[in-house]
């Protein structure tokens, strides 16, 4: 439906599951594979998946590509 469910997820995992609906790669810092992510998340906004985890967690976006998406830490 649409809709990524997650409950304790580690960070990695997470970005490893969404990146099935979206080209290219989607990575975190190795300093946040285990931060654990909770929640619903809209699998075809990442725009807003990734806004909302920079806001929560801190995070920051760095895009190579528009292909190639890291988070790190702020």
């Amino acid at each position: 439906k649409g809709i990524l469910n997650v409950n304790d997820m580690p960070l990695r995992d997470f970005l490893l599951e969404l990146g099935r609906y979206h080209e290219g790669y989607i990575r975190c810092a190795e300093e946040l594979d285990t931060l654990l992510i909770s929640g619903s998340f809209p699998v075809h906004d990442l725009a807003g998946i990734l806004t909302s985890l920079q806001e929560t967690f801190h995070l920051r976006v760095d895009y190579f590509t528009r292909y190639w998406i890291t988070l790190k830490p702020a």
